[in-house]
Order: structure tokens, then sequence, then C-alpha cells
């Protein structure tokens, strides 16, 4: 049973270790829900709709620009996106608010 739970996370964790990541800027589309958009029009990145600190993705005007470390999983399976280059700008959100 435990397998089966953390079999997810290690092909996360797998996929952080082993794949590069690649620099992709997003274009915030929208507010309700808020959508990350790939600005490359080639790029093969699918949108991203974020779940979490939902007031701080709020708060972000349309067209603004963020650039996330983006990896590609096992057998092209998902996108592995990682926000944590966003942990103090959503702390700095928080405190101020």
């Amino acid at each position: 049973m435990a397998c089966t739970l953390a079999g997810p996370l290690l092909a996360l964790g797998w996929t952080w270790l082993t794949q590069p990541a690649q620099q992709i800027v997003f274009s915030v589309q929208g507010t309700q829900p808020p959508r990350l958009r790939a600005v490359a029009p080639e790029s093969p990145v699918p949108d991203l709709q974020p779940g979490q600190v939902p007031e701080f993705w709020a708060s972000l005007p349309a067209g603004e620009r963020i650039t996330l470390p983006v990896r590609r999983g096992m057998a092209g399976l998902w996108w592995q996106y990682d926000g944590s280059v966003l942990t103090e700008r959503v702390q700095a959100f928080y405190s101020a608010h």
C-alpha cells in the first residue's frame, strides 16, 4: 500500500533529479481563475492553472510575465512546474496583506 501511495512522488522526484529544467516564460491570462500561458507560441508546454495561493495570483495584472523552471516527465507523460522560485514574492505579498 505504501509503495502505491508513494509511486507518484517517486516519479516526480526522479524527474526532478534526472531532467534538466527549461526556463519558460509565462504570461498571466485573466484572474478568475488565473491561467499561465507560455509566451513562445511554439512552446509545447501546456497552460498552467495555479491552484495554490489564489489571492496572490488574482493580484497579478493580466499580461505580467513570470519565468518558471519546467521539466518534462518520464516518457513525456506530464510536465513538472517548479513554483519555488516564487516563494519570496508570495511571502512578501501575504506579509503586506
